[in-house]
């Protein structure tokens, strides 16, 4: 089986490191992890990790996520709406390499990407690579880039600590709450979506505004994070419920944070909101099995997959198109 065979790898969060992760006290009753602590938890190796381009799964253990290390060359997209007639022209495409080493983290509408190379945040804009710097340490990485070329991310200062980063031209450190923080999505405005961590290594979400980043809060159970945003400021992530026994993902909007529940299953994680609303991510069906679901007039639909028991949702735009991961029939990956 699949999952049998990806056993030995273990996920981890978003912003931790394999080195740097432990259970913490709280969350090993949901199998979850978090980051080592306050000294450890510092440098921007600890917050990102090269565990954050590879998926928005907000607290994973090692049985709920083997499937993903079988699936990451398989790419599912789905039309939420109407199918395309089979008329339709088809698409061109054009396979073009980036950086040699880099890892990729997100695109904006017009083909520039941002993402890291070489313990570095870049941006990369019609074959020409910047290198957008640090805030004065050795190491930074990009997460997120709106369609007017803002990008945002992580990155190590002088003392060690790792600060959110917003670029627009040049790098600038926003701050953070707690020992370190890091910007997963950014909009037009420049408002930033992203998690911070406490000096006990727990996470939070957070969004910057007018200049000011404050905690968005949770459902319930002090350990959150947010993973995207949209223009009209709405962030979208995933939080612990009261008691740590599982995690949902959640809606932020107008200074109300609000649970989208699940498929049946114990959890579900948001992985990004577009312009009309819609959310795109991941529940689970049952206790062990994934499915991804669009979001849109408070009701959750899962969403299938490509015949097979596995599907995960990455990403989502504003025409209402989900793209993600799935297994074919059997379980086996493309």
């Amino acid at each position: 089986m699949a999952r049998t065979a990806a056993a030995r790898f273990r996920r981890i969060p978003a912003w931790c490191s394999t080195s740097n992760c432990r259970r913490s006290s709280k969350t090993r009753r949901a199998s979850a992890h978090s980051c080592a602590g306050a000294d450890d938890a510092q440098s921007l190796s600890s917050i990102l990790g090269a565990a954050r381009a590879m998926s928005t799964r907000p607290y994973p253990n090692d049985e709920e996520t083997m499937f993903i290390y079988r699936l990451r060359l398989l790419l599912l997209l789905i039309c939420a709406g109407a199918c395309m007639p089979a008329a339709h022209a088809q698409p061109a495409y054009a396979l073009v390499f980036g950086p040699e080493n880099s890892s990729p983290a997100a695109i904006d509408n017009a083909g520039r990407i941002v993402g890291q190379v070489g313990g570095r945040a870049f941006l990369w804009d019609g074959g020409a690579i910047a290198d957008l710097g640090t805030l004065g340490g050795g190491s930074s990485a990009a997460f997120g880039i709106s369609d007017n070329g803002f990008v945002t991310g992580g990155a190590d200062r002088l003392d060690g600590s790792s600060h959110t980063f917003f670029y627009d031209g040049a790098i600038r450190d926003i701050g953070q709450l707690g020992v370190a923080s890091s910007g997963a999505s950014v909009n037009r405005a420049g408002q930033v979506a992203g998690t911070w961590v406490d000096e006990a290594g727990e996470n939070h979400a957070f969004l910057y505004s007018a200049g000011v980043m404050r905690d968005i809060g949770n459902l319930g159970a002090d350990s959150a994070r947010a993973t995207g945003i949209n223009e009209a400021g709405d962030v979208v992530g995933s939080s612990f419920l009261e008691g740590f026994t599982a995690f949902q993902a959640f809606l932020y909007r107008g200074n109300t944070i609000t649970a989208l529940g699940t498929l049946g299953g114990p959890s579900s994680w948001a992985a990004d909101v577009n312009n009309n609303g819609q959310i795109a991510g991941t529940s689970y069906i049952d206790e062990e099995t994934p499915h991804a679901f669009l979001y849109e007039g408070g009701v959750m639909r899962d969403i299938g997959s490509l015949g097979g028991a596995f599907t995960e949702a990455r990403g989502l735009n504003d025409g209402g198109w989900v793209v993600g991961y799935s297994t074919y029939a059997d379980d086996v990956p493309g």
